[in-house]
Protein backbone atom coordinates (compact mmCIF):
# COMPACT_ATOMS: atom_id res chain seq x y z
CA UNK A 1 0.00 0.00 0.00
CA UNK A 2 1.80 3.12 -1.13
CA UNK A 3 -0.90 5.23 -0.42
CA UNK A 4 -4.43 5.71 0.77
CA UNK A 5 -6.06 5.05 -2.19
CA UNK A 6 -4.12 2.06 -3.02
CA UNK A 7 -6.02 -0.49 -0.69
CA UNK A 8 -9.22 0.23 -2.64
CA UNK A 9 -7.75 0.70 -6.41
CA UNK A 10 -6.16 -3.14 -5.73
CA UNK A 11 -9.40 -4.39 -3.87
CA UNK A 12 -11.65 -3.16 -7.48
CA UNK A 13 -8.93 -4.50 -9.75
CA UNK A 14 -8.75 -7.97 -8.06
CA UNK A 15 -12.52 -8.30 -7.61
CA UNK A 16 -13.05 -7.15 -11.25
CA UNK A 17 -10.23 -9.68 -13.20
CA UNK A 18 -7.84 -7.08 -13.75
CA UNK A 19 -5.68 -8.77 -11.25
CA UNK A 20 -5.31 -12.74 -11.38
CA UNK A 21 -3.01 -13.40 -7.98
CA UNK A 22 -3.10 -10.96 -4.81
CA UNK A 23 -0.18 -11.69 -2.19
CA UNK A 24 -0.97 -9.90 0.95
CA UNK A 25 -0.96 -9.97 4.74
CA UNK A 26 -3.81 -11.21 7.05
CA UNK A 27 -5.79 -8.62 6.23
CA UNK A 28 -6.73 -10.63 3.29
CA UNK A 29 -8.36 -13.13 5.56
CA UNK A 30 -11.04 -11.12 6.82
CA UNK A 31 -14.11 -10.04 4.95
CA UNK A 32 -13.62 -10.63 1.39
CA UNK A 33 -15.76 -12.29 -0.91
CA UNK A 34 -14.34 -13.06 -4.58
CA UNK A 35 -16.41 -15.97 -6.29
CA UNK A 36 -13.93 -16.02 -8.88
CA UNK A 37 -10.74 -16.83 -6.72
CA UNK A 38 -10.18 -20.75 -6.54
CA UNK A 39 -6.61 -21.22 -5.12
CA UNK A 40 -5.39 -19.91 -1.96
CA UNK A 41 -2.01 -20.34 -0.11
CA UNK A 42 -1.39 -19.89 3.41
CA UNK A 43 2.97 -19.26 3.58
CA UNK A 44 4.57 -19.89 6.68
CA UNK A 45 1.78 -20.86 8.49
CA UNK A 46 3.99 -21.86 11.53
CA UNK A 47 5.16 -17.92 12.13
CA UNK A 48 2.20 -17.32 13.97
CA UNK A 49 2.02 -21.12 15.82
CA UNK A 50 5.22 -20.09 17.36
CA UNK A 51 4.95 -17.32 18.63
CA UNK A 52 5.28 -16.86 22.60
CA UNK A 53 1.50 -16.15 23.15
CA UNK A 54 -0.73 -19.00 25.27
CA UNK A 55 -3.39 -18.01 22.56
CA UNK A 56 -1.07 -18.66 19.57
CA UNK A 57 -2.73 -22.10 18.27
CA UNK A 58 -5.96 -20.38 18.38
CA UNK A 59 -4.63 -17.55 16.19
CA UNK A 60 -3.15 -19.92 13.61
CA UNK A 61 -6.23 -22.05 13.89
CA UNK A 62 -8.67 -18.77 12.99
CA UNK A 63 -6.11 -17.83 10.41
CA UNK A 64 -6.11 -20.90 8.59
CA UNK A 65 -9.82 -21.17 8.63
CA UNK A 66 -10.67 -17.56 7.53
CA UNK A 67 -8.04 -17.79 4.50
CA UNK A 68 -9.28 -20.76 3.19
CA UNK A 69 -12.51 -19.47 3.48
CA UNK A 70 -11.83 -16.97 0.66
CA UNK A 71 -11.43 -19.80 -2.04
CA UNK A 72 -14.37 -21.83 -3.85
CA UNK A 73 -16.76 -19.19 -2.58
CA UNK A 74 -18.71 -19.48 -6.26
CA UNK A 75 -19.71 -22.14 -8.56
CA UNK A 76 -15.70 -23.69 -9.07
CA UNK A 77 -14.61 -26.19 -6.72
CA UNK A 78 -11.55 -24.40 -4.41
CA UNK A 79 -7.95 -25.08 -2.81
CA UNK A 80 -6.41 -24.16 -0.06
CA UNK A 81 -2.48 -25.07 -0.01
CA UNK A 82 -0.85 -24.56 3.83
CA UNK A 83 2.74 -24.06 4.32
CA UNK A 84 3.83 -25.87 7.43
CA UNK A 85 7.41 -27.62 8.65
CA UNK A 86 4.65 -29.24 11.32
CA UNK A 87 1.91 -31.04 8.76
CA UNK A 88 1.74 -33.31 12.08
CA UNK A 89 0.43 -30.59 14.55
CA UNK A 90 -3.63 -31.31 15.38
CA UNK A 91 -3.69 -27.59 15.14
CA UNK A 92 -3.00 -27.81 11.28
CA UNK A 93 -5.12 -30.56 11.02
CA UNK A 94 -7.81 -29.44 12.80
CA UNK A 95 -7.77 -26.33 10.43
CA UNK A 96 -7.23 -28.24 7.59
CA UNK A 97 -10.33 -30.65 8.39
CA UNK A 98 -12.29 -27.50 9.53
CA UNK A 99 -13.13 -29.33 13.03
CA UNK A 100 -13.40 -27.18 15.26
CA UNK A 101 -14.18 -29.58 18.05
CA UNK A 102 -10.96 -31.42 17.72
CA UNK A 103 -9.23 -28.19 17.56
CA UNK A 104 -11.19 -26.80 20.63
CA UNK A 105 -10.83 -29.96 22.65
CA UNK A 106 -7.05 -30.30 23.05
CA UNK A 107 -6.52 -27.01 22.84
CA UNK A 108 -8.66 -26.51 26.40
CA UNK A 109 -6.40 -30.04 27.56
CA UNK A 110 -3.42 -28.01 27.01
CA UNK A 111 -4.41 -24.86 28.63
CA UNK A 112 -5.73 -26.57 31.45
CA UNK A 113 -2.77 -28.48 32.35
CA UNK A 114 -0.49 -24.69 31.77
CA UNK A 115 -2.85 -22.63 33.41
CA UNK A 116 -3.88 -20.17 31.02
CA UNK A 117 -6.93 -18.53 30.08
CA UNK A 118 -9.98 -19.43 30.81
CA UNK A 119 -8.49 -21.76 33.42
CA UNK A 120 -6.97 -18.28 34.91
CA UNK A 121 -6.20 -14.92 34.28
CA UNK A 122 -2.89 -13.68 33.23
CA UNK A 123 -2.77 -9.74 34.08
CA UNK A 124 0.14 -7.48 31.79
CA UNK A 125 1.02 -4.50 33.27
CA UNK A 126 3.03 -2.07 31.49
CA UNK A 127 5.15 0.48 32.63
CA UNK A 128 6.06 3.28 30.42
CA UNK A 129 8.67 6.81 30.31
CA UNK A 130 11.05 8.43 28.44
CA UNK A 131 13.39 8.08 31.35
CA UNK A 132 15.09 4.61 31.12
CA UNK A 133 16.77 4.90 34.93
CA UNK A 134 13.40 5.92 36.49
CA UNK A 135 11.02 3.61 34.40
CA UNK A 136 13.11 0.84 36.14
CA UNK A 137 13.73 1.97 39.96
CA UNK A 138 9.39 2.35 39.48
CA UNK A 139 8.85 -0.65 38.19
CA UNK A 140 10.53 -2.62 40.86
CA UNK A 141 9.21 0.24 43.92
CA UNK A 142 6.10 -1.21 42.64
CA UNK A 143 6.79 -4.59 42.23
CA UNK A 144 7.49 -4.13 45.83
CA UNK A 145 4.56 -2.97 47.09
CA UNK A 146 2.02 -5.03 44.96
CA UNK A 147 4.07 -8.28 46.54
CA UNK A 148 3.46 -6.98 49.86
CA UNK A 149 -0.26 -6.78 49.23
CA UNK A 150 -0.70 -10.23 47.83
CA UNK A 151 1.09 -12.07 50.26
CA UNK A 152 -2.31 -13.93 51.47
CA UNK A 153 -2.99 -14.70 47.51
CA UNK A 154 0.26 -15.97 47.02
CA UNK A 155 0.20 -18.09 49.93
CA UNK A 156 -3.59 -19.76 49.30
CA UNK A 157 -1.80 -20.33 45.84
CA UNK A 158 -4.57 -18.54 44.28
CA UNK A 159 -1.82 -16.00 42.19
CA UNK A 160 1.70 -16.12 41.12
CA UNK A 161 3.48 -12.61 40.53
CA UNK A 162 6.83 -12.73 38.58
CA UNK A 163 9.37 -10.11 38.64
CA UNK A 164 9.44 -6.83 36.43
CA UNK A 165 11.06 -7.89 33.19
CA UNK A 166 12.03 -5.82 29.82
CA UNK A 167 9.07 -5.38 26.99
CA UNK A 168 10.09 -7.37 23.57
CA UNK A 169 10.50 -4.44 22.15
CA UNK A 170 11.95 -2.91 24.89
CA UNK A 171 12.21 0.68 23.63
CA UNK A 172 9.60 2.43 20.85
CA UNK A 173 9.75 6.04 19.95
CA UNK A 174 12.56 6.94 22.90
CA UNK A 175 9.94 5.34 25.73
CA UNK A 176 11.40 2.63 27.40
CA UNK A 177 8.59 -0.15 28.31
CA UNK A 178 8.74 -2.59 31.15
CA UNK A 179 6.41 -5.49 31.68
CA UNK A 180 5.05 -7.14 35.12
CA UNK A 181 2.68 -10.36 34.80
CA UNK A 182 0.52 -11.72 37.13
CA UNK A 183 -1.47 -15.05 36.99
CA UNK A 184 -4.79 -15.13 39.48
CA UNK A 185 -7.67 -17.37 39.76
CA UNK A 186 -10.78 -16.21 38.77
CA UNK A 187 -12.14 -16.05 42.23
CA UNK A 188 -9.15 -13.83 43.45
CA UNK A 189 -9.66 -11.62 39.98
CA UNK A 190 -12.23 -8.90 41.38
CA UNK A 191 -9.85 -8.30 44.97
CA UNK A 192 -6.95 -8.11 42.84
CA UNK A 193 -8.27 -5.79 40.91
CA UNK A 194 -8.61 -3.03 43.73
CA UNK A 195 -4.98 -3.96 44.79
CA UNK A 196 -3.43 -2.87 41.12
CA UNK A 197 -5.94 0.50 41.07
CA UNK A 198 -4.40 1.14 44.12
CA UNK A 199 -0.41 0.37 43.50
CA UNK A 200 -0.51 1.77 40.02
CA UNK A 201 -2.74 4.39 39.45
CA UNK A 202 -1.58 7.14 42.11
CA UNK A 203 -0.42 10.39 41.47
CA UNK A 204 3.26 9.90 41.83
CA UNK A 205 3.20 8.41 38.90
CA UNK A 206 2.37 11.11 36.81
CA UNK A 207 5.92 10.73 34.55
CA UNK A 208 4.66 7.64 33.63
CA UNK A 209 2.27 5.41 31.54
CA UNK A 210 0.48 2.30 32.57
CA UNK A 211 -1.06 -0.22 30.54
CA UNK A 212 -2.98 -2.95 32.09
CA UNK A 213 -4.15 -5.58 30.21
CA UNK A 214 -6.28 -8.74 31.23
CA UNK A 215 -6.06 -12.43 28.96
CA UNK A 216 -4.54 -10.18 26.07
CA UNK A 217 -1.60 -11.17 23.97
CA UNK A 218 0.13 -8.01 25.15
CA UNK A 219 3.66 -8.21 25.36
Amino acid sequence: MTDRDAYENIYQDFKAGRIDILIGTQMLAKGFDFPQVTTVGVLSADAILNLPFYNSSEKTFQLITQVSGRAGRGSKMGRVYVQTYEPQNFIINAARANNYEVFINEELKLRKEFAFPPFINIINICLISKNEEFINKVAYDKYEELKNLVTDMVEERSLLLYKPVQHSIYKVNDEYRINLFIKVSNHALSNLKKILRSVYMEKDLENTKVSININTDTI
